[in-house]
């Protein structure tokens, strides 16, 4: 990880589990606010807690990555609970595994949904935010 990460406030698509926890747990141990996004607020729950009992800052919040409204609308809470965002990683994603055989196109959809869409509506939610933040910067 960047060793200019302390302090900068990181949003995770996917944060309570797997990739996303653990990424979570890595850059709060490296002084980063985190905001831990997932559709099991039960878990990002316990991501968070983890990691505020541990001394970080960090908070849970529930999205649906996709649906691009509600990821706008995650991502205008993130920032107006800690002020800005630095750093967005979407961790969130889906794997089937079946013989193709086995054709399942509701599999397909929601895969391509989730990982490709959910990872545009992120980047299209933060975009201007950092678009703008680098123009007032430079």
């Amino acid at each position: 990880m960047s060793p200019g990460i302390e302090g900068k406030v990181v949003l995770i698509l996917g944060g309570a589990g797997g990739i996303g926890s653990a990424a979570a747990a890595d850059l709060a141990a490296q002084g980063a606010r985190v905001a831990v996004a997932d559709i099991d607020k039960p878990k990002a729950d316990i991501v968070t807690n983890e990691l505020t009992t541990g001394g970080a800052e960090a908070r849970a919040y529930k999205v649906d990555i996709i649906d691009k409204t509600q990821v706008h609308a995650l991502v205008q809470t993130v920032l107006a609970d800690f002020g800005r965002i630095d750093v967005l990683i979407n961790a969130a994603g889906v794997m089937f595994i079946r013989p193709l055989t086995e054709i399942n196109t509701t599999e397909w959809e929601t895969t391509i949904d989730l990982n490709v869409k959910g990872s545009l509506w992120g980047v299209a939610a933060v975009l201007p935010i950092f678009s703008s933040s680098r123009a007032v910067t430079s």
